[in-house]
């Protein structure tokens, strides 16, 4: 399944993330302990203001609060919290992604039988009607 993290701003800040130098001078929410490599080496010169918080909800109500100005989180996640919190009017998302990756259900090989079954689940996804009223319901296209 494809995921990507979003930038995510206040609709008044804007942010339209290009590269690292779209955070310059900005407060960045993050959830603590997450690292976010691009932006390492620029929250430890204090070129970018890190601000930590516990979990993704409390990051979006910071954003909607000004108290950051920009946060980053999953697709999956941040889509379907956003609407939870009934801030999509309130928020902006960029564009572009800090980056997008894949996820991957893994198993020990001990569990074969979980195996065959989550291999043939996944098979069928794309036309499961269950399925695709999750990914409309939370506004995905993963």
């Amino acid at each position: 399944m494809r995921d990507q993290n979003e930038v995510i701003s206040s609709i008044d800040t804007k942010v339209n993330y290009s590269s690292v130098n779209s955070f310059k001078g900005l407060t960045f929410g993050a959830v603590r302990g997450r690292v976010i490599k691009p932006l390492d080496t620029a929250f430890l010169t204090n070129d970018i203001v890190r601000v930590d918080v516990h979990n993704e909800e409390q990051l979006l109500q910071l954003l909607r609060r000004n108290r950051v100005d920009v946060v980053t989180l999953p697709k999956t996640i941040a889509i379907p919290m956003i609407k939870k919190l009934n801030i999509e009017e309130n928020i902006f998302i960029s564009p572009t992604p800090i980056y997008t990756y894949s996820r991957h259900i893994m198993l020990t090989s001990d569990l074969k039988e979980v195996h065959g079954y989550l291999t043939e689940v996944v098979r069928n996804l794309s036309t499961d009607p269950r399925w695709k009223a999750i990914l409309l319901k939370y506004n995905l296209d993963v």
